[in-house]
């Protein structure tokens, strides 16, 4: 399936390949020790309100979750897991 862990060392962008309309996965990212670390997502990821965050914490943990629709990935996300 589409669920993965990474753990951050830089900011990094994320492409994901081969999903067919009505795939979703789940996304656990994870601060390393330095924190202050993002993802940069493409022009077909779409958020609510056109946005997204990611905490900065070291070893934060944010969840972020999509769906396809054979073009757009939807993105959810929540922040800050402890």
């Amino acid at each position: 399936g589409y669920n993965a862990k990474v753990t951050l060392g830089g900011i990094r962008s994320l492409s994901i390949n081969g999903a067919t309309n009505g795939d979703y996965g789940t996304l656990f990212v994870i601060q390393d020790g330095s924190g202050n670390r993002r993802i940069t997502f493409g022009a077909n990821d779409k958020f609510a309100s056109g946005t997204y965050s990611f905490a900065t914490a070291s070893n934060a943990v944010d969840i972020y979750s999509f769906v396809y629709d054979g073009t757009n990935f939807y993105w959810n996300w929540n922040t800050k897991f402890s």
